[in-house]
């Protein structure tokens, strides 16, 4: 073989060695192996992404729920985009005087 690392491989593990060897000799059948994968496999992908994706809604009667409900009546457009909803209380003045706040906010 052309490649020098191969000799490293063989040298630092006799299984990898083997491995490399084999793959190099066979190429077409590592890519036809992946092909295979992905078409065995593909199909269940777009279940995996449903059965992967989190929504956690907040219980009902709690401030987090209140906060959520509030921002649905005021963003109906983003309300299914959100990642992100909170409540900021402030002892008095304006939510939007808060230092720092636009670090956190559009």
């Amino acid at each position: 073989f052309a490649c020098g690392c191969l000799v490293a491989m063989k040298e630092s593990c006799g299984c990898l060695g083997r491995l490399a060897e084999v793959m190099m000799k066979w190429k077409f059948f590592v890519i036809g192996g992946w092909a295979l994968a992905i078409c065995v496999l593909g199909p269940f992908a777009p279940g995996f992404a449903q059965a992967a994706t989190v929504t956690v809604e907040p219980p009902s009667g709690t401030q987090g729920y209140d906060a959520l409900m509030q921002y649905r009546r005021y963003f109906p457009h983003l309300a299914l985009t959100a990642d992100y909803s909170g409540l900021l209380q402030v002892p008095s003045g304006r939510v939007l005087d808060t230092p720092g706040l636009a670090d956190f906010s559009d």
